[in-house]
């Protein structure tokens, strides 16, 4: 079997060369692994451990390279560029061993590196990356430092400096630290209870039985963290479709929505699902909800997972959030939760570190479009509620307040009841990983209060 630090470089390799989806990129690489090993002598103990253990150097590398290539650039003597990917991805690996592993032996990671050179057909490197890494640990593993403060965090915590300035500008240097630190420990795992086929008490249960260790989280009943995520698929529980996964914030906003039973209710951008999901258990299996989204493959994620959650009021169909469409009937409730800079999620997909701000300048152009749409499907006395997993203020706020200067006859809503410390305040909500141990989220509720 290949080894796991092997496998991490060679699905890190694919995430850079071809643009990959990190989780697609790993899995791809340990289906390949799994199907050319089949019949191996090797424990299935022992092998389980290679795939835990090139999971952390995945996603551990994925999440420092900034911190990363700073030491590498050091140490380098032609710096990164002079590097060639497949060198460059095992000096990743092994400086974040030593950085971030300290219990795995220097002479282990130092000697391994060195063998995969071999291994990835690089072997005129090996000198190269021994050197590198014994020049690191002569130095005690220190990171470089620089007298620019931004710089300085930006290292420690692998945030861009860009996205960490943006942050103290809206929410202030202090809580731009913390978010930075929360980002960079695991997120915590959320699932949410099905009450059309199960009791709270009755999916606790099984979860233990299976050593989930769940916590129901009595600020937003129906909600339940575990102690990790694990393969939750092969659950009884979730083949049951007594629960669906989705983050303590996700639940916030469906539940902002305040759907009752017997209602008609829009989920504009609704794949894969999980709002979608959690509105139509509110509604008791009642009224409809029609979930729609773009493409059609995202489509069946919905279709899927309404299915096995017993969910027959869910509709679900393809269809533009961006154009309107004049056969539609007017709902009581619409969720326009639109599509963002997800710098909100970077725990849970830090792949979004690396792009640039002027990847996301027009996305607000776009949300707004799709807001000012949503608003036309909602009847009179109904409800809007716009929502981003990002934490990017001209994303939420700023397009809130241009909506609302352009629609007076929409205006900010309290939260309804079952909504955490956010029931009762009046319109929005800015959820953030070190105060609310969410996902980063923005939610703004409204009400049309006129005719048109």
């Amino acid at each position: 079997m290949v080894s796991a630090r092997q496998l991490a470089a060679e699905a890190l390799l694919r995430v850079d060369r071809d643009k990959a989806y990190s989780n697609l990129a790993l899995d791809q690489r340990l289906e390949q692994e799994a199907r050319s090993s089949a019949g191996s002598p090797s424990p299935t103990e022992q092998r389980k451990a290679e795939v835990a253990f090139a999971s952390t150097l995945f996603y551990g590398v994925l999440e420092r390279r900034i911190t990363l290539d700073c030491c590498i650039e050091k140490y380098a003597v032609k710096g990164i560029k002079g590097i060639s990917p497949e060198v460059l991805q095992i000096l990743r690996v092994a400086f974040y061993q030593l950085l971030f592993l300290p219990n795995i032996p220097e002479s282990a990671v130092v000697n391994e590196a060195v063998k995969i050179t071999r291994q990835m057909r690089r072997s005129s490197a090996s000198g190269f990356v021994n050197g590198v890494l014994r020049s690191f640990l002569r130095d005690d593993r220190a990171l470089p430092h620089f007298d620019d403060p931004l710089r300085e965090l930006s290292i420690l915590y692998s945030i861009p400096e860009w996205m960490l300035s943006l942050w103290q500008n809206a929410y202030g240097p202090e809580n731009a630290e913390q978010m930075a630190a929360a980002f960079n420990r695991p997120s915590p795992a959320y699932i949410r209870v099905n009450p059309l086929k199960c009791t709270l008490e009755e999916l606790c249960r099984s979860l233990e039985e299976e050593e989930m260790y769940p916590s129901p989280v009595p600020e937003v009943p129906g909600c339940v963290r575990l102690s990790h995520m694990g393969n939750l698929r092969k659950l009884a529980a979730f083949q049951m479709g007594w629960f669906h996964v989705q983050d303590k914030s996700s639940q916030l906003c469906a539940l902002s929505l305040g759907a009752q039973p017997g209602e008609l209710v829009l989920d504009l951008c609704a794949a894969p699902g999980g709002k979608t999901f959690t509105i139509a258990q509110q509604m008791g299996g009642s009224g409809r909800v029609d979930a729609f989204d773009l493409y059609e493959k995202r489509v069946g994620l919905i279709r899927s997972g309404a299915q096995r959650l017993g969910l027959d009021s869910v509709q679900s169909r393809p269809r533009d959030a961006l154009e309107y469409c004049p056969d539609s009937p007017l709902y009581d409730r619409v969720l326009c939760d639109v599509p963002c800079s997800g710098l909100g999620v970077l725990g849970r997909k830090p792949e979004i570190r690396y792009k640039e701000q002027a990847d996301f300048e027009d996305l607000p152009r776009i949300q707004y479009k799709i807001l000012e749409n949503a608003a036309r499907y909602v009847k009179d006395g109904g409800t809007l509620v716009y929502s981003t997993c990002t934490l990017r203020p001209e994303e939420n706020q700023k397009v809130v307040r241009r909506f609302l200067e352009r629609n007076p006859h929409f205006t900010l809503s309290a939260f309804p009841e079952g909504c955490g410390a956010y029931t009762g305040r009046e319109g929005e909500a800015t959820l953030m990983p070190h105060t609310d141990g969410t996902d980063g989220f923005y939610i703004c509720r409204m009400i049309q209060n006129s005719k048109r």
